[in-house]
């Protein structure tokens, strides 16, 4: 959503500017152009909104709460500036700062739908249900045809086991939509998991396939990354050789302080999540939920400095030890202002499956970190990868296909299967089956592997998950206890998966899924 009460002509481009250098990760330049406009044109609001938005963005929620409150007050606590700040709070993660703005516009008998809409949908993450219920129908009354909305009552109907009813709902707006954006697509997703709950699998494909093609004119570009990241990570495997590895764990020694560090990667869709909120139940444990801290705070700054096409280890080799001492502090402290709190004692759990691209330098940074590797059988995180309604990255823009998804799984496997056995740094593998199998054992086996003492409350993870927000796509899943369902959920689209099986083999035996 624009920012309102937009600036007199004459500094439109100094605005701009700021934009774009925010979009560049020029933070300094983004906030100096900033200041000056909000010194030029003291009553004007879109400063203070895009100092917020960017203090948001860099993890910096009080200061962004600062800026917004400034703004909200300047504008007389205006509807439209209230769903700003609340809108924008979401598009960088903080849902209880959104969820405070909103809630207060959803007050007022004037409240723009679109406030409403995600209001509700926060609710409907954080359990809220009935609440949720109560204002997505004063979305719908006043849009019916407003897709956050729809697509939420959608949520609301299937979390309450009312899947015909909600298809019928899903089905009408999608008959006529109104354009084609991503809410939209989230819509046909949506239909997909409805009709895949009703064991109507070839009416299910036929929703994704369908909210694939709404993607698919502007993935180019997209995949365009896909191919330049993997051919660079293909070199970097190349050139970091057990030798290598050697040396860096020699430099590394110099790396102070060591920090009780462990991350918690793997595949997409490999059962990340459900482990995360399993260990982070435990009193002497914090984890951070997916975040991209490392990649544009910590590794970026320095990364940046040379062209994209440079190999991963010639950056790393050009950074000097006062550098990378740098990149560590700069790590906790963003981490720390992501979380909302101070790690302390604990041991830290970076839950990422994300950095599974950048496993050598975060071999490099902390040599002292731990690795849990979450291991699924392939051919269900290939077809859970296909089914979640991501918007379009260098990564899911690989998902638009079962093909280009299987090969992005054979792509990053196959970084952890030659990472893995020259990697220094202690590494547990954990099978998602395994886990939902005998909970107990593997939380044990796992506490042991981190060097924690057993305590009871991991078994009763959905409990302490129910009282946070979950920023992964399975947030309602991992609030429930232990199930089973979708194990071999693959074999329900075998048929479509047949062509690209063979792909998968080589990882199907090797995590002995045959």
């Amino acid at each position: 959503m624009n920012a309102p009460n937009a600036f007199p002509p004459d500094i439109t481009l100094l605005f701009k500017s700021a934009v774009e250098a925010r979009q560049n990760y020029d933070f300094q330049k983004c906030f100096d152009l900033l200041e000056l406009a909000r010194r030029n044109y003291p009553t004007a609001i879109p400063p203070y909104v895009e100092l917020a938005r960017t203090h948001g963005k860099r993890y910096n929620y009080p200061e962004a709460k600062r800026f917004f409150d400034e703004a909200i007050k300047m504008s007389r606590r205006s509807p439209s500036v209230l769903t700003v700040a609340g809108t924008s709070a979401l598009q960088f993660g903080n849902y209880e700062m959104a969820r405070d703005y909103l809630a207060e516009v959803a007050k007022r008998d004037d409240a723009p739908v679109e406030a409403l809409a995600y209001f509700a949908e926060i609710l409907e993450r954080q359990r809220q249900f009935e609440e949720a219920r109560q204002v997505v129908e004063r979305a719908l009354k006043a849009a019916p045809q407003n897709p956050v909305a729809v697509l939420v009552s959608a949520k609301l109907q299937r979390q309450a086991g009312q899947l015909e009813d909600a298809e019928k709902n899903l089905r009408a707006f999608l008959a006529a939509p109104p354009g084609n954006d991503f809410p939209v697509t989230r819509c046909w997703y949506e239909l997909g998991n409805n009709l895949d709950r009703q064991g109507r699998y070839d009416d299910a494909m036929a929703a994704f396939l369908q909210a694939k093609a709404m993607m698919e004119p502007q993935a180019g570009p997209q995949r365009a990354k896909i191919i330049s990241s993997r051919n660079g990570m293909r070199k970097t495997e190349a050139a970091f050789l057990p030798e290598v590895i050697e040396r860096w764990a020699r430099f590394g020694e110099q790396l102070r302080p060591h920090h009780r560090f462990t991350v918690l990667s793997g595949h997409p869709r490999s059962g990340t999540t459900l482990l995360e909120q399993v260990i982070d139940a435990h009193p002497d444990l914090i984890s951070a939920d997916e975040n991209r801290v490392f990649l544009e705070e910590a590794l970026g700054p320095a990364s940046r400095r040379f062209a994209n096409e440079v190999p991963l280890l010639t950056r790393l080799e050009a950074l000097s030890l006062a550098d990378f001492q740098k990149i560590r502090s700069n790590y906790f402290r963003y981490i720390e202002l992501f979380m909302g709190e101070a790690v302390g004692g604990r041991m830290l759990v970076e839950k990422n499956p994300s950095l599974s691209g950048a496993l050598p330098a975060v071999m490099c940074i902390f040599p002292e970190a731990r690795f849990l590797v979450a291991i699924r059988d392939p051919r269900d995180v290939c077809l859970s990868c296909f089914m979640q309604p991501l918007p379009l990255n260098p990564i899911s823009a690989a998902y638009l296909t079962l093909e280009g998804t299987v090969e992005q799984y054979a792509s990053a496997m196959t970084t952890w299967d030659i990472m893995l056995p020259r990697m220094r740094n202690p590494h547990l593998l954990v099978r998602y089956e395994d886990v939902i199998e005998d909970l107990e054992s593997e939380s044990r086996r796992v506490l042991e592997f981190l060097g924690l003492g057993w305590d009871e409350r991991v078994l009763k993870f959905h409990e302490h998950a129910q009282a946070k927000t979950v920023r992964s796509p399975t947030y309602a899943d991992v609030a429930k206890p232990i199930f089973k369902t979708a194990k071999g959920r693959w074999h329900n689209y075998q048929k479509y998966l047949e062509p690209v099986l063979n792909k998968l083999e080589p990882f199907v035996k090797k995590f002995g899924y045959e």
